[in-house]
């Protein structure tokens, strides 16, 4: 029997007048109404549960930015999140996806930034929102791809490439400040191991750039390709060893050495030693070179 039947047989049970009792009748179910309202508020108390309840057609997942790409007219983008005790996920990003920065506005989401996607269920990996949190500051790992000291007001720059083989190009100015880990010997150079800083408020400038030497590694061998630079155009070098053949890029920062002799440029048939740097897409450093007799 439900508790507002019981109500109405208990009130007709008593020897009150009609009008008394129709009144509390109708109390007493105004009186049940509110509570009933209350106990379902109370059982979906709390701010968190709430916000569950109005996103139940959703998902979400947070994490932390290790790598983003951002739309480009019809290009979708992607962002991907590192999770604790959980495989890092990456989802698409579409024009249409909504991006929320939480304490600020003007901002744009960055590596390092804690983020929240929503999809639209939890098979799917296109993210409908992002609620972001800007880092305090931005730092980006990896090996140094390429390296220009700022001169004086001119701009230099540093690009880092990190395990993910994400690319990430920061400039550099006269106030960036190079820390070598374990030494002070020279500054730092291509495949050499980088953390470069910058501010979240100007995430394109690193602030501070600490690294470690690494030491290049060297092949030597017979040359079965060369295209020199061309201006600023990187070229590349093929040195082949018995079955062994790699493959350099060589930029118009390679120091390139012809040994015992003057005069002859590098060809197809050389034997040459290139000391390069360990990197996805191998950069020559140096090449030293004899010609073929």
């Amino acid at each position: 029997m439900s508790l507002g039947r019981s109500l109405v047989q208990s009130v007709k049970s008593t020897s009150l007048g009609n009008g008394v009792a129709v009144a509390l009748i109708v109390l007493g179910l105004a009186t049940l109404g509110t509570g009933v309202a209350s106990s379902a508020v109370e059982r979906g108390a709390g701010p968190s549960q709430g916000v569950r309840s109005a996103h139940a057609a959703g998902v979400q997942f947070s994490g932390k930015v290790i790598a983003y790409t951002k739309v480009v007219g019809a290009t979708l983008g992607s962002i991907t999140l590192a999770r604790a005790h959980a495989k890092s996920l990456t989802f698409s990003v579409t024009p249409s996806t909504l991006f929320t920065q939480v304490g600020g506005t003007g901002g744009s989401v960055a590596i390092e930034d804690e983020v929240t996607v929503k999809v639209a269920n939890p098979s799917s990996r296109v993210a409908t929102a992002i609620l972001f949190k800007a880092a305090p500051f931005v730092e980006f790992q990896g090996v140094v791809n390429n390296y220009t000291a700022a001169s004086g007001p001119t701009y230099g720059s540093i690009t880092v490439v990190n395990r993910a083989g994400v690319a990430r190009t920061l400039f550099t100015t006269s106030s960036t400040k190079l820390t070598q880990v374990h030494g002070v010997t020279r500054t730092v150079s291509i495949g050499d191991r980088a953390t470069v800083e910058a501010a979240s408020s100007a995430r394109t400038v690193a602030t501070r750039i600490s690294f470690v030497v690494v030491a290049p590694s060297t092949f030597s061998g017979r040359v079965t390709a060369y295209t020199p630079t061309s201006g600023l155009t990187s070229g590349s070098i093929t040195v082949a060893k018995g079955a062994a053949t790699r493959t350099f890029v060589v930029t118009p920062t390679t120091k390139i050495a012809l040994a015992a002799a003057v005069g002859a440029t590098l060809a197809v048939g050389d034997r040459a030693t290139v000391k390069f740097a360990a990197l996805a897409h191998p950069v020559a450093l140096t090449i030293g070179y004899s010609v073929a007799s």
